[in-house]
């Protein structure tokens, strides 16, 4: 918001640029969603915006990114989402949610304080031909997210989660939820292989004991 009339000037020529919108928690009285508003300086410029939401959590522990938003009456990809499409990446989600990748890729996740950039003491390697998420770091009295390889003072920040989740869709990591069923054949077979098993084993052993 802080940013002047030349940066969203720049940024409105550029097809690269996408600015998130988070989603608000009241609706208007028709019921539609509403957005956090743009800066006034990037008011009536051909700026590229789309919507982002706080990931939901399952007992305090955070692995889903919202895809897709319903914008009036009109199926309407996240930031996220987008920004994978404009990396040329085409197989992507088609439902609402997916599940966020988090394991391997922390060493290949660069963290540059904004403050590196302005003094420009940044390895130009860390971010050539890469896509950038600029956001706010975690402040110390925030309790951050929790991932399922981030916890306690561990947690990351939202920005750090939209890496993830972005790194996801471009590697084309996404983990596919098992079905029910498919679970529950699981356990069964997994039940048959043990009791087959342990007959084995304790008819082994009962010929041991007693040759």
């Amino acid at each position: 918001p802080k940013a002047s009339d030349k940066f969203y000037d720049k940024a409105a020529v550029m097809d690269n640029v996408i600015f998130g919108m988070q989603e608000l928690e009241r609706q208007d009285q028709a019921g539609g969603k509403w957005f956090k508003p743009i800066p006034p300086q990037a008011s009536g410029k051909k700026i590229i915006t789309a919507p982002y939401d706080i990931p939901p959590d399952h007992y305090g522990v955070h692995r889903l990114e919202k895809a897709y938003f319903t914008i009036n009456d009109e199926k309407t990809p996240a930031f996220i989402v987008m920004a994978a499409a404009r990396r040329g990446q085409y197989d992507l989600p088609v439902d609402e949610m997916f599940y966020v990748n988090f394991m391997g890729v922390a060493d290949k996740l660069p963290n540059i304080d904004f403050n590196s950039i302005l003094s420009g003491n940044v390895v130009t390697e860390l971010i050539q031909d890469r896509s950038v998420i600029i956001g706010l770091k975690k402040n110390d009295a925030s309790p951050g997210f929790q991932t399922p390889i981030h916890w306690g003072d561990r947690s990351i920040s939202l920005v750090e989660y939209h890496g993830y989740a972005l790194d996801t869709l471009i590697e084309h990591k996404s983990i596919m939820q098992s079905q029910p069923l498919v679970i529950l054949l699981f356990i069964i077979i997994v039940t048959i292989l043990g009791l087959t098993t342990y007959t084995l084993l304790s008819g082994t052993l009962a010929f041991i004991c007693t040759a």
